[in-house]
């Protein structure tokens, strides 16, 4: 006699959540670097193109479309990821853009200083040099897009069903905190040295590429064990 009741997914065995979960915190590391480098990209954006001689408007233009960029792309990346289901190469991507899209957003600043003594024009040079930055804030907004559509995604591949809203919330929690330092630290490394911001905003994404890298290896192979039911 059917009773209507639905049958109770399976869960994995203690190894396997327990494996699943030191994956979610690996990823956590990866996420919390990757957001020190790109929330604090977006906060130096502004000052960065003001120092440059960019108008309020020129400003606002930039961000606007870095921020747009980001938010359209997702249209794209999202679907994208769930058609191919290959949720770590699109991470991988995004990750990989950012590594090239925030030393770019401040090369700017540094190739001003560097042609200051040959373009005496100011006028020239404020013009060059928020397109230079424009070009790394819109590079920056499409790796956000990326890592935004699919970040969630590859947390809800590493757990079970019944554990998902638990890795989310955790890893919602290091991504505030993560931002909230990564405001912190370039702001303070502007106010010292744009140079010395742009090479420890870089380290800290090559850094969260090896973590990744590491914890996309492993996950795989936790699938492969979890898949011959060892």
């Amino acid at each position: 006699m059917d009773t209507g009741a639905r049958p109770r997914e399976t869960e994995p065995s203690d190894g396997s959540q327990m494996s699943a979960w030191r994956f979610v915190v690996w990823f956590g590391i990866v996420a919390m670097l990757a957001d020190i480098v790109y929330e604090g990209a977006r906060s130096i954006t502004g000052p960065l193109l003001a120092s440059l001689g960019a108008t309020s408007l020129v400003v606002g233009v930039v961000t606007g479309v870095g921020e747009s960029a980001s938010l359209m792309l997702r249209l794209v990346s999202g679907p994208l990821t769930d058609r191919t289901g290959r949720f770590w190469a699109w991470t991988l991507a995004g990750y990989g853009l950012t590594v090239v899209s925030v030393p770019l957003l401040g090369l700017a600043s540094v190739l001003w200083v560097a042609s200051g003594l040959v373009i005496a024009e100011r006028v020239g040079k404020a013009v060059r040099s928020p397109a230079k930055a424009a070009v790394g804030a819109l590079a920056w907004g499409v790796a956000l897009g990326v890592q935004e559509s699919t970040l969630r995604a590859t947390v809800a591949d590493l757990v079970g069903p019944g554990r998902r809203a638990t890795a989310y919330g955790i890893f919602g929690a290091v991504l505030g905190v993560s931002a909230a330092a990564g405001g912190a630290l370039s702001g303070g490394l502007y106010e010292v040295s744009v140079r010395l911001l742009v090479a420890v905003t870089a380290l800290g994404q090559v850094l969260a590429l090896v973590v990744l890298a590491v914890t996309l290896r492993r996950a795989r192979d936790l699938r492969r064990t979890a898949s011959r039911g060892v």
